[in-house]
């Protein structure tokens, strides 16, 4: 088992979902910034991109929002209905917006030669 104080160090350059269920372990919802800064990462773009893949990597074991991350199993029955109806609130609006874009693309007028 990884100790906190391994934790605290910069992760591998392999490191992958597992690595950051640990880091999660025994925390509640953690921000991009505080895993980066308690691992003496800087808190860029870039590092905050890699963080939301190693969540989507997870398998469903990492909840990503707009309060940070957090274990699934973890989470209250009502913080897990929270991130839920957010995520499919958050799909319906972009089936909606795909569905007006192809309404704009589709109505064109054709190109002439």
């Amino acid at each position: 088992m990884t100790t906190q104080l391994d934790l605290l160090t910069p992760p591998p350059k392999d490191a992958d979902a597992d690595w950051l269920v640990a880091f999660l372990t025994d925390r509640d919802w953690t921000t991009a910034r505080e895993v980066l800064e308690a691992c003496g990462l800087p808190v860029t773009e870039d590092g905050k991109r890699w963080l939301r893949k190693l969540a989507d990597a997870s398998e469903g074991r990492i909840a990503g929002h707009q309060k940070g991350y957090k274990l699934t199993a973890s989470m209250t029955g009502e913080e897990y209905q929270h991130w839920r109806n957010e995520w499919l609130k958050s799909i319906r609006a972009t089936e909606a917006r795909i569905a007006k874009s192809d309404g704009v693309f589709y109505a064109r007028q054709p190109l002439s030669a």
